[in-house]
Formats: structure tokens, C-alpha cells, sequence
């Protein structure tokens, strides 16, 4: 698990953060994503919420294969984005990981870990409550692109 935890926010937030990524109010429809495939989607007010912060989010399953390494990058100009993603197709917390910031002074988001194989699924999420826009999701197979900096 990584977790960037912002001076402004303090352990308070982070700690709801985790929480909110084991209970949701609602059930999340979910769509596929391919490795190499990027997808561009949007956070609407309509989208399934996290129980503890509010923050919107939506749900992606990618296949894996066993002891492969894949990079889930989640981008966006129009909020703080966060992303956490488990084992299998269910799209409900809790997670195995998450990540709220690449680094320091870029609020876009990245994971990467190394699948045991077989399904996953992504939330792509927004860092606060109301916070909605267009993002872009990207799994590639293989550790964190050249020029970037994974956390």
C-alpha cells in the first residue's frame, strides 16, 4: 500500500480515506479496461460515492496474467484523483492497494504491483467529496513509465 498524506489534510483524512475504501454506499457498475488501452472517463454527481468522504468514483475490471508487473496510472487537469484496486470483479472494498499522488506537486495517481493473475478491479476516484471532471485511466504491463516518478 502506498499513501501520500498532504500536510493540509494530516492523518485525519488519510485515515478516512482507508476507511472509505473498505465501505461504499452503493453497488458500482463496472466496466473492462485492456492493458495498453487507455481510457478516458468522467467523475459525475451521479457516479457511486465512498461512505465516509463522499468522494465519486468509478469501476474498471483488467485481466492479468500471473507474475506480471503492470502500472495503473489514473490522470486528470480536473481534480485530485486517488485509486485503489483488489483481487477479482466484485468492485467492493476493501482494497489490496492504493494511491493518492505520483509525487510531489502531481496529484495524479499510480500503482504498481505484480498479479497473481486473473481479474482485477481499479477504482478510479476522486481525492474529495464533490469533486467530479474528465480523467484518464491507463494499466501498461511492465513497472512505472520512463520519466515519471512512482510512489
Amino acid at each position: 500500500m502506498s499513501l501520500k498524506i498532504h500536510p493540509r489534510n494530516g492523518a485525519v483524512a488519510a485515515t478516512a480515506l482507508m476507511a472509505a475504501l473498505a465501505v461504499t454506499t452503493t453497488a458500482s457498475a463496472q466496466s473492462s479496461i485492456r492493458v495498453g488501452q487507455p481510457v478516458n472517463g468522467t467523475l459525475t454527481a451521479s457516479d457511486p460515492v465512498l461512505a465516509v468522504d463522499g468522494s465519486s468514483y468509478d469501476c474498471y475490471i483488467v485481466s492479468t496474467r500471473a507474475a506480471r508487473t503492470y502500472t495503473i496510472d489514473l490522470e486528470s487537469d480536473d481534480f485530485d484523483t486517488f485509486i485503489g484496486m483488489g483481487a477479482g470483479r466484485g468492485c467492493q472494498p476493501p482494497v489490496d492497494q492504493f494511491n493518492d499522488d505520483r509525487g510531489d506537486g502531481d496529484s495524479n495517481s499510480r500503482l504498481t504491483f505484480t498479479s497473481a493473475g486473473g481479474d482485477y478491479f481499479i477504482f478510479a476516484n476522486s481525492y474529495e467529496a464533490g469533486a467530479t471532471g474528465s480523467y484518464r485511466l491507463t494499466v501498461s504491463e511492465g513497472g512505472s513509465r520512463p520519466g515519471t516518478k512512482s510512489r
